[in-house]
């Protein structure tokens, strides 16, 4: 299998090649990870918080999309990340770099149990696609969304701070960044979980999480 040659500009156009997470055999987390209520209606009522419990028929979900991406022609190129932390299951490769055109900025990840994600995804990519920094920033790509080819949302919050947009600012001059906060009283969430974008002219979202003023853009 080659090297990932990125090229993204929009949320919606066909896949050639795609990063995956091999399929585990259960998917397990953390109940206090459970900060949407996408992740919350997943589970049944949790009364302990850090604990370590399993989503019911996750696993079979991913493999599901697996099978539809490699029916469709996708190339899958499968990450291999060892976990360092018990309950943590490596899924969400889109998490872990964001990539706008033909470049990957690295995340720096909101918990670090989930930094051995990030050489693994690097080692699939060309040096010269990758952004390399010695600026401190936070970020993850869960909260960066593509909403036209030039218009970017950003979501702001304890996963990706104001000096993670003011690099994306500064590396990619041509784009316009749209910033807002990813934070609901005590919790918080990557955007890409709450608004998703079909075609050129559609926009789903969840309305207590997305600003009015965003779906307006």
């Amino acid at each position: 299998v080659g090297m990932i040659v990125p090229n993204i500009e929009n949320e919606y156009s066909p896949l050639k090649k795609v990063l995956v997470n091999q399929t585990p055999a259960v998917v397990t987390s953390f109940t206090d990870l459970i900060v949407n209520p996408i992740q919350a209606r997943a589970l049944e009522k949790i009364e302990t918080k850090g604990q370590v419990i399993e989503y019911p028929g996750a696993a079979e979900s991913h493999q599901n999309l697996l099978n539809v991406l490699i029916k469709n022609g996708v190339e899958l190129v499968y990450s291999k990340v060892v976990p360092t932390k018990v309950g943590h299951t490596p899924l969400f490769t889109r998490d872990v770099g964001v990539i706008i055109d033909d470049k990957v900025l690295p995340s720096k990840m909101r918990y670090d149990y989930r930094s051995v994600e990030i050489p693994e995804m690097l080692s699939k990519i060309s040096n010269k696609n990758i952004v390399m920094t010695d600026r401190q920033y936070k970020i993850e790509g869960g909260d960066i969304v593509f909403l036209e080819k030039n218009l970017i949302l950003v979501g702001i919050g304890p996963r990706t701070d104001e000096n993670g947009l003011n690099l994306l600012r500064d590396t990619f001059p041509k784009k316009e960044f749209i910033a807002f906060s990813t934070v609901r009283g005590e919790e918080a969430f990557h955007i890409d979980t709450n608004l998703g974008i079909l075609g050129e002219k559609h926009l789903v979202y969840l309305p207590d999480l997305v600003p009015q003023d965003v779906v307006n853009l």
